[in-house]
C-alpha cells in the first residue's frame, strides 16, 4: 500500500519532494552532523551504525510533512494556457527569461522550464514572505520582483538560488532589511533596491555586509533618505563595489569622509539631489581621483551653481563618463579632463566667447551642449579631434533677430565626428559653403528649424560619407541644381515645413544616387518636374502629403526603381490622367485620402476601373475611412469611388471608340477655315484690335479702382529701412500730405496698432492700403525685415488681383544683393528713380502722385504696373 501511494503522488508533488531534499541536504547539514555525535556517544550498536540515515531521515519527514501538508491547502497544478507568465529568450545572460504578473511562491516556479536563467515577477501582490520563491530554480541568476507592493522580505523568499547574481527589489514599500536577508545568495553581484521607503542608507549597508562579490548597488529615488554619514558604508567597506547609484533621494549633507570606505569606487550618481558646494567639497575629499571613471551629478536643486570646487577637482581626476546636465555654472573651466570621452552638459546654459576653446580633452568622443548661449561657433572644437557626437541644438537666445554664427572651417579638425546636432540653431546667414568642410567622416546632420532660407551651392560637397540630412521646418524656398551636391551616399532627406514649390524647374536630386526616403510634406508644391526623381533608383518612400499638388500631365516618378510607398493625402488632386496611372502602375502602396476627387469629371470612370483591376495596396494615413472619396458633385460626397454609380457621365463624356476619320475631318476642315478668316480678318485690322483690347482692358481697371476706391483707409503702405528715415519726413510726406493733394500714408512707426505684433500690423497695413510704396536702397536690401515686408506685399497684392506695387529707387543698386523674387517685380514693373536735379525731382513727384492718388480724385486711368 504504502509503494502503490508512493508512486501515485502528483508529478509536481515528486519534484517538489526531490527539491526538498536537496535543500534539507544543505540546510540541515550542520545539524544532521551534530544529532550523529550524540547518538554515536551511545552505547546502542545498531544506532551508532545507521546513525547518519536516522538523522537525515528524521529532517525530512518534517520537510515531506510539510510539502504534503500544503498540497492539500494549495493548488498543485497550473495550466500553461491560464498562467500569466511569458517566456522568452533572454538577450543579456544565458538561457531564458520568465515574466509573470501571477506568481505563487514555491509553485508557479514548478511550471518554468528549468533553464530559466532570469525571472521577473511585476505587480504580483500578496506575495508570501514566509516560503521560497522558486526553490527548485537553482540556475537562476536574474531575479527582478517589481511594483508588487513589498513591505517586507525575508530571507526564506530566496533559499535555493544559490547561484543569484542579480537581484532588484525597486518599485516596492520596504523601510529595512533583515540582517540575514541575503545568506542564501552568497554570489550577489547587483542590488537594486530603488523607489522604496529606506530611511537611512545603514540600515541598507549592514546587510549586505557578507556579500564579497558585489559590485552594483542602486540605492535611487528612496526620497526618506536626506543624509551620508561617515558610518553609512563602513558595513560594506569589504565588497568589491565599483559602482554606486543614489540620485534622486533628497540627500542635503554628506558627512567629510563618508566615502572613505570604497577602495576603489569607479562609478557614482548623485544626480537629482540637494547637495550645495559644501557637500561636494566634503565628497571630493575622500573620492579617488584614479578610481572614478564615471560621474554623474545632473540637476542638482539646492544652489543656485554648482560648486566651483568639485568642478576644479573633476578636472584632475581620471574621469572618462561626466554628466553634469540641467546645472548653472558661474564658470566652467574647459581645461583638463585627460581622460574624459564623454561631457554632458546639457541645458546648463553653457557660453563661450570665440576664444575659448575645450582643451586638453584629448580623448573626448561625445559632447552635449544643447540649449547654450554660444553665438558663435570658430575654434572652440580645435583640440578635441576625436569627437564623434557633438550636440548643440536649441541656441537659447530667444529673439529672432539675433542668431548664431558659425565661421568658415569650424569644425575642419573633427575628422572623425559622425553626428552633428544643430536643431533651433537660428542661422540667419543660411548654410554658407565653407561652413561644413572638414566633416568628411560625417554620418547624420541635424539642422531642424534654424530659420534657414539661404543654402550655397556645394555646401554639402566634402560630406560623402553623409546618409541622413534634416533639414525641416525651415523657411528654404528654393533648392539649386548643385545645392546636394557631394551627397552620393545620403539614404534619407527631410525637407517638410518649408516653402519648397519646384516652380523653378530645378533637378536638386541629381547628385544623390542612393536616395531612399524623401519627405516633403508641409511644402508648397503644385507640381514635380518631369524627370526630378529620374536617376533615383533607390528610392523606396516619397512623403509628399499637405502640399498644393495638382493631377499631373507628364510622368516624373522613375520608371525601373525601388519606389514602394508614395504618400499624397491633402492635396489638390481632383481627377487622374493617364501619366498619373503609368506612374502608380509602378508602386506597391499609395496614400490619396484627403484629395477633393471630383466624380463628375469624365476620369473618374478610367479611375474606377483602374481601382478594380489593380494590385496596389492602399495605406492610410489620414482620418478618412478610404482613399479615394468623391467630394463632388453632392450627391455622392463621401462615397468611394469604387462604389459609386457614374452611368451618368455616359451622357457627355466623349465615348472610348469613335471613328477617327470622321474626327479628324469634322475637326480639321472648320478649323482650317476659322483660322484662314481670323487671319484675314488681324492682317486688314490688327491695329483696331489691339487698340480696343487695351481700351477694354484700362476701363475694367478704372471700374474696378473706382468700386474699392473707398474701402481702404490708407492711399500708401510706406516701406524703408531706418537709413532712409530722413527721406521720408523731410521729402516724401512734405510733398505727398499736403491740403492740394490729400494723400494718407501709413508709416510703421506712425500708423501701426500698439500691442499688435509687426507682422499682423504689417498684413493689415497692406490691407488698409491702395498701393504699398517700397523706398528701394543698398540698405533697405541689407535688412532682412525689409525683404520680409517687400515678400509679403507682393504676395497680399497677388492674393487680392491689385497692381499697387510701387518701387522708387533711391540708389543704384548692387546686383549680388537683389533676390530673384525682387529681379522680376523690377523687370516687369516701371520704376521710378529718385533724382537730386530740381527739374526731375517735379516730374518724380507727378508720377508718384498720380500712381498713389484716389481714382476718383484723378478723373483718368492711370497707374504704375
Amino acid at each position: 500500500m504504502r509503494k502503490s501511494n508512493v508512486v501515485d503522488l502528483p508529478p509536481v508533488l515528486k519534484e517538489r519532494i526531490l527539491s526538498r531534499v536537496t535543500i534539507v541536504l544543505e540546510r540541515h547539514n550542520s545539524a544532521i552532523n551534530t544529532m550523529g555525535k550524540a547518538l554515536k556517544a551511545s552505547n546502542v550498536v545498531m544506532v551508532k551504525r545507521f546513525c547518519p540515515f536516522i538523522c537525515l531521515m528524521i529532517m525530512l519527514a518534517f520537510d515531506i510533512g510539510e510539502v504534503i501538508s500544503q498540497s492539500h491547502t494549495t493548488p498543485l497544478y497550473h495550466d500553461r494556457e491560464t498562467t500569466d507568465c511569458h517566456v522568452y529568450k533572454n538577450s543579456d545572460i544565458i538561457g531564458l527569461a520568465a515574466f509573470c504578473t501571477i506568481f505563487q511562491s514555491n509553485e508557479t516556479s514548478y511550471i518554468l522550464p528549468n533553464t530559466t536563467t532570469r525571472l521577473q515577477i511585476f505587480h504580483a501582490l500578496n506575495l508570501s514572505t514566509n516560503t521560497s520563491l522558486a526553490p527548485n530554480m537553482d540556475q537562476l541568476l536574474a531575479l527582478e520582483i517589481i511594483a508588487s507592493s513589498l513591505h517586507q522580505i525575508t530571507s526564506i523568499m530566496f533559499e535555493g538560488l544559490r547561484n543569484l547574481q542579480k537581484i532588484s527589489l525597486k518599485k516596492n514599500l520596504i523601510t529595512e532589511l533583515p540582517h540575514d536577508i541575503f545568506q542564501y545568495n552568497p554570489l550577489l553581484e547587483t542590488v537594486d533596491l530603488s523607489d522604496n521607503f529606506f530611511l537611512s542608507i545603514d540600515r541598507i549597508t549592514i546587510s549586505l555586509r557578507n556579500l564579497r562579490s558585489l559590485k552594483y548597488l542602486i540605492l535611487s529615488k528612496n526620497k526618506a533618505i536626506r543624509h551620508i554619514t561617515n558610518e553609512d558604508f563602513k558595513p560594506i567597506n569589504n565588497t568589491s563595489l565599483k559602482s554606486l547609484d543614489i540620485s534622486d533621494c533628497d540627500i542635503e549633507r554628506i558627512e567629510d569622509h563618508a566615502f572613505q570606505w570604497f577602495n576603489c569606487l569607479g562609478s557614482l550618481n548623485v544626480s537629482r539631489n540637494l547637495l550645495g558646494d559644501l557637500a561636494l567639497r566634503n565628497l571630493s575629499n575622500t573620492l579617488s581621483q584614479e578610481c572614478l571613471k564615471d560621474f554623474r551629478s545632473s540637476e542638482m536643486r539646492n544652489e543656485m551653481y554648482f560648486s566651483l570646487h568639485f568642478l576644479l577637482w573633476l578636472t584632475n581626476s581620471q574621469v572618462e563618463y561626466l554628466d553634469l546636465s540641467r546645472n548653472r555654472f558661474s564658470y566652467f573651466p574647459s581645461e583638463g579632463y585627460h581622460q574624459l570621452k564623454i561631457l554632458n552638459v546639457e541645458y546648463c546654459g553653457i557660453t563661450f566667447g570665440p576664444s575659448q576653446k575645450f582643451s586638453g580633452m584629448y580623448k573626448l568622443e561625445v559632447l552635449l551642449l544643447k540649449q547654450h548661449f554660444i553665438q558663435s561657433i570658430d575654434q572652440q572644437f580645435k583640440s578635441v579631434t576625436k569627437l564623434k557626437i557633438l550636440d548643440l541644438s536649441e541656441f537659447s537666445e530667444v529673439t529672432i533677430l539675433r542668431g548664431v554664427n558659425i565661421a568658415d572651417y569650424a569644425f575642419k579638425n573633427q575628422k572623425e565626428l559622425e553626428f552633428l546636432y544643430l536643431n533651433s540653431v537660428h542661422l540667419r546667414n543660411g548654410i554658407l559653403r565653407n561652413m561644413f568642410n572638414g566633416l568628411s567622416n560625417l554620418k547624420e546632420i541635424y539642422l531642424r528649424r534654424c530659420y534657414i532660407s539661404l543654402i550655397d551651392e556645394y555646401s554639402f560637397e566634402t560630406l560623402e560619407k553623409l546618409v541622413f540630412l534634416d533639414l525641416s521646418y525651415n523657411l528654404i524656398s528654393d533648392l539649386a541644381n548643385n545645392t546636394l551636391f557631394g551627397l552620393k551616399n545620403v539614404r534619407n532627406i527631410n525637407l517638410n515645413g518649408n516653402r519648397l514649390s519646384f516652380l523653378n524647374n530645378s533637378y536638386p536630386f541629381e547628385f544623390t544616387p542612393k536616395l531612399e526616403v524623401l519627405s516633403l510634406e508641409h511644402n508648397k508644391i503644385f507640381s514635380f518636374p518631369g524627370g526630378i526623381f529620374l536617376n533615383l533608383n533607390f528610392l523606396g518612400i516619397i512623403r509628399a502629403s499637405d502640399n498644393f499638388i495638382q493631377p499631373w500631365t507628364e510622368q516624373f516618378l522613375p520608371l525601373f526603381g525601388n519606389l514602394s510607398l508614395f504618400l499624397l493625402p491633402n492635396n489638390k488632386i481632383s481627377f487622374f490622367t493617364k501619366p498619373m496611372f503609368e506612374d502608380l502602375n509602378n508602386i506597391k502602396f499609395i496614400d490619396f485620402s484627403g484629395n477633393p476627387i471630383n466624380c463628375s469629371h469624365c476620369s473618374t470612370k478610367d479611375l474606377q476601373i483602374w481601382l478594380e483591376s489593380t494590385n496596389i495596396s492602399f495605406v492610410k494615413l489620414a482620418t478618412e475611412e478610404n482613399n479615394f472619396l468623391c467630394h463632388e458633385p453632392q450627391e455622392l460626397k463621401g462615397v468611394t469611388v469604387p462604389s459609386a454609380d457614374l452611368d451618368f457621365l455616359n451622357d457627355y463624356c466623349v465615348p472610348k471608340i469613335l471613328d477617327v476619320t470622321k474626327i479628324i475631318y469634322f475637326t480639321t476642315i472648320p478649323l482650317l477655315v476659322i483660322t484662314i478668316i481670323l487671319s484675314l480678318v488681324w492682317h486688314r485690322w490688327h491695329w483696331n484690335i489691339k487698340y480696343m483690347l487695351f481700351l477694354a482692358r484700362s476701363r475694367t481697371k478704372t471700374y474696378r479702382d473706382r468700386m474699392n476706391a473707398h474701402r481702404y483707409e490708407f492711399d500708401t503702405f510706406v516701406s524703408f529701412c531706418d537709413k532712409d528715415l530722413s527721406w521720408v519726413r523731410n521729402e516724401l510726406l512734405r510733398s505727398l500730405e499736403t491740403e492740394k493733394d490729400k494723400i494718407t500714408c501709413c508709416l510703421p512707426d506712425r500708423d501701426f496698432i500698439a500691442g499688435c505684433s509687426v507682422l499682423n500690423n504689417i498684413a493689415e497695413a497692406i490691407e488698409q492700403s491702395r498701393t504699398t510704396l517700397l523706398i528701394l536702397s543698398n540698405e533697405y536690401l541689407s535688412s532682412d525685415w525689409c525683404k520680409f515686408e517687400a515678400e509679403i506685399a507682393q504676395h497680399k497684392l497677388f492674393e487680392d488681383t491689385r497692381n499697387g506695387l510701387i518701387l522708387i529707387l533711391l540708389e543704384p543698386l548692387h546686383k549680388e544683393k537683389i533676390t530673384k523674387n525682387l529681379q522680376y517685380v523690377i523687370q516687369t514693373r516701371t520704376c521710378i528713380q529718385w533724382t537730386k536735379n530740381t527739374t526731375g525731382q517735379k516730374l518724380f513727384w507727378k508720377r508718384l502722385r498720380l500712381s498713389i492718388m484716389n481714382p476718383e480724385e484723378k478723373g483718368w486711368f492711370t497707374h504704375i504696373t
